[in-house]
């Protein structure tokens, strides 16, 4: 009985944790969209990369991409933790 509860406490967490993947990612690309959207708008309409709008939508992408990054690292790290147990 015991080791049944294990496989499904298991196969829960799994779950939750593929749910919250997705979820991160989900909200990511809802997040990036725009920026990337406006950057590539102002590239292709004649804009330099110096100018300073785009640099700052650049440099924004560039450090949600990290903290995205982070997040999936401390997820794998916690998930790694709780399979040692």
């Amino acid at each position: 009985m015991e080791a049944a509860y294990n496989l499904h406490e298991q196969r829960t967490r799994k779950r939750r944790h593929a749910g919250i993947a997705l979820l991160a990612m989900a909200s990511l690309i809802v997040l990036l969209a725009p920026p990337l959207w406006s950057t590539v708008n102002d590239l292709t309409t004649g804009e330099h990369f110096f100018d300073l709008p785009v640099i700052v939508l650049t440099l924004f992408l560039v450090f949600l991409s990290a903290i995205f990054a982070i997040l999936l690292l401390t997820l794998r790290d916690r998930a790694a933790r709780d399979d040692q147990r």
